[in-house]
């Protein structure tokens, strides 16, 4: 199929997603979609107290394959603006969120992310607020994502949105939804 657009959205992070939206139209009349989780390969691993810990990275090798142009006429990627934020409480005191190595491990790829988004791909930065005021989500429960995913899109309710951990795949596609929405405003369509 030739197709008009290749829209896609990606939360970054280990536990995210991408998600590709693809249509001959505008009008979202023929839609096919597709959803990755994030790719991640074992980058160290270690014997503690007689087990093996393994920490995972980005695969750039799958990643690349997934982004790789098919030659639409539209074509980019709407990518999360995310950054690690150490947590602090009310007191600013810390807090358990994020410690430096694990902010330093985020940091680490989402740059890998956006390096390989840049390369094959017109990239959009987007923030989270942004996405998620478009689809009413301001306020809203982390899992309100996933809830409104799956009514948008209700093919892939049972195939892969059924878990709650299936938030990074709830949130890519709404991401990718939120760049159509744009990429139809930026060329004059009528956006829904």
């Amino acid at each position: 199929m030739n197709y008009t657009y290749e829209v896609y959205g990606i939360d970054p992070g280990l536990s995210g997603a991408i998600a590709l939206l693809r249509d001959a139209r505008w009008d979202g009349g023929s839609q096919e979609v597709s959803v990755w989780d994030m790719p991640t390969r074992v980058v160290s691993e270690k014997k503690v107290k007689g087990k093996v810990q393994r920490r995972f990275g980005l695969d750039p090798h799958v990643a690349y394959s997934i982004l790789m142009p098919y030659g639409p006429r539209v074509s980019v990627v709407y990518l999360e603006k995310v950054h690690a934020m150490p947590g602090r409480d009310v007191e600013g005191q810390a807090s358990r969120s994020m410690g430096a190595t694990s902010a330093f491990n985020f940091g680490a790829v989402f740059g890998a992310v956006q390096a390989l988004c840049e390369i094959v791909r017109e990239t959009n930065l987007v923030t989270p607020q942004a996405w998620k005021k478009h689809h009413g989500l301001i306020g809203c429960p982390k899992d309100a994502s996933l809830e409104l995913a799956r009514e948008l899109f209700p093919s892939l309710k049972d195939q892969c949105l059924s878990r709650k951990k299936d938030g990074g795949r709830a949130e890519a596609l709404l991401i990718a939804l939120y760049g159509v929405h744009l990429e139809k405003e930026k060329r004059g369509h009528a956006v829904r």
